[in-house]
């Protein structure tokens, strides 16, 4: 398959599966449980994102499941993950203590982080790391790759500025897009296992969403807690030589992936 084809159907697919997911933010109703609309936008994003794997690119179901990353992840990936993951699980905590501010978890706070791994840690993993950044790099190198996948991801942030305000929706389309290198970076460390991401991704969001602060605080939080997010994740780089054993930080090479139709 020529590499311009190619690339049509992966962002074609990716296009797809995502827009009912910015979908949801609009026209869910707010009384609808939010634990079941998760699970239901996961069955989408996951569901079809294999159903398409399978059909355009490998030609077992258990190689399309590979294929999205559902494959165990180094270890050494994954020690890496949940140490960079700690500052920003660590920072509200650590602010409301400094600022004598009271801090506690939302009442519904394990069904809002099950929704968040769900939906931000394995469906938009699965979309953006494994089938979208994952078929880019078996025809660029890594930075040619990740900077694809980067503007896809972020252009699915595009909608909070319409639910957030123009500037904290900017902020997150601009840190998605940033984010986006780490995230492919130890996805393709970790043997294109979406274990690392997800934990990481989920790390990113799932803070600012279960636990609860005055709001007069939480409005002042948000681009510091940010910043923290950027600084640990770019870390990652740092462990390279940990990681790998070499001392090339980007292979122009990436690791091979199932057999594909392609």
């Amino acid at each position: 398959m020529k590499t311009g084809t190619m690339t049509q159907k992966i962002l074609g697919v990716a296009i797809l599966v995502i827009l009912p997911l910015i979908a949801a933010a609009w026209f869910v109703p707010p009384d609808f449980p939010m634990l079941l609309r998760q699970l239901l936008l996961t069955v989408w994003g996951v569901g079809a994102t294999l159903v398409a794997e399978r059909l355009l690119f490998s030609p077992t179901l258990g190689q399309s499941l590979r294929a999205l990353g559902f494959v165990r992840p180094r270890w050494r990936v994954m020690v890496v993950a949940l140490l960079v993951s700690l500052p920003m699980w660590l920072f509200l905590p650590l602010l409301s203590w400094s600022r004598a501010v009271p801090i506690s978890l939302q009442p519904n706070w394990l069904a809002l982080l099950i929704g968040v791994v769900l939906v931000n840690g394995i469906t938009e993993e699965v979309i953006h790391r494994a089938f979208v950044f994952g078929h880019l790099r078996s025809e660029r190198s890594f930075l040619r790759a990740a900077t694809l996948s980067a503007a896809l991801f972020a252009a699915q942030h595009l909608y909070l500025g319409f639910s957030i305000g123009w500037a904290a929706g900017l902020a997150s389309v601009v840190l998605a897009a940033l984010l986006s290198f780490p995230l492919a970076y130890l996805y393709e460390q970790g043997g294109n296992s979406t274990g690392a991401p997800a934990l990481i991704h989920t790390s990113t969001n799932a803070p600012m969403i279960i636990l609860a602060m005055p709001p007069e605080v939480a409005a002042t939080v948000l681009a510091p807690y940010m910043g923290v997010i950027l600084v640990s994740l770019y870390l990652v780089f740092a462990c390279h030589k940990y990681l790998t054993g070499q001392g090339q930080l980007l292979s122009k090479s990436a690791p091979p992936r199932p057999a594909s139709t392609s």
